[in-house]
């Protein structure tokens, strides 16, 4: 039996592509897997502060650039303004996927953002965990390398047997994570900076 057209979608090549972006990116990012290994310490008041400050500022200057060459029809857009509001709050995936409208041109990618965010909301509070409990950094990675194969799963069960959407396995932050988290897994336990060797266990 062919395998379902979202599945078929999320394995195409632009798709890869994207996971290894960004795997890339959660990587070399320098953040909260960093702060304990080089100081046994860890601040999720500093982490989040950062990622506002980075994050933040760059995003709304870009959503209100892009809403004022809207209103000048500089760009296209046919979408409620109000769509706006799921660019600001980061939840333009699931606004995306409940088909709520979309955002002006060149907006779009927000939702990989919205990923981003919602997984940055979570993972320094796990990470905080494990650095209080003082669980060695190959436990981590496994704990981790765990959650991943799960979204992995969860991803094809709604492909194969429930057939969800294209847009809903590809653009959700359920069925997303995996890809920054696993990213992380390699800065905990295969991060050059650090001294890290490739053999992991």
């Amino acid at each position: 039996t062919p395998a379902p057209a979202s599945a078929r979608r999320c394995a195409s090549v632009s798709g890869c592509r994207h996971e290894m972006s960004v795997i890339q990116s959660s990587f070399s990012r320098p953040g909260v897997a960093e702060s304990p290994r080089r100081t046994s310490s860890i601040s999720l008041k500093d982490f989040y502060l950062r990622r506002v400050l980075r994050i933040f500022p760059p995003c709304y200057l870009t959503i209100l650039i892009v809403t004022a060459l809207a209103l000048f029809g500089v760009v296209y857009n046919t979408e409620s303004y109000k769509s706006l509001a799921s660019g600001l709050l980061y939840c333009s995936n699931y606004w995306n996927i409940l088909g709520w409208g979309n955002l002006p041109a060149g907006l779009g990618i927000l939702w990989s953002l919205a990923v981003e965010e919602h997984y940055y909301i979570v993972y320094p509070l796990l990470y905080a965990l494990f650095v209080r409990r003082s669980i060695r950094r190959r436990h981590q990675a496994a704990v981790l390398l765990v959650l991943c194969g799960l979204a992995l799963a969860w991803r094809c069960y709604r492909a194969m047997f429930l057939h969800s959407s294209w847009e809903s396995i590809y653009e959700g932050t359920d069925t997303r994570f995996d890809a920054i988290l696993f990213g992380c897994v390699l800065a905990i336990v295969a991060n050059t900076r650090l001294g890290d060797r490739v053999g992991w266990f």
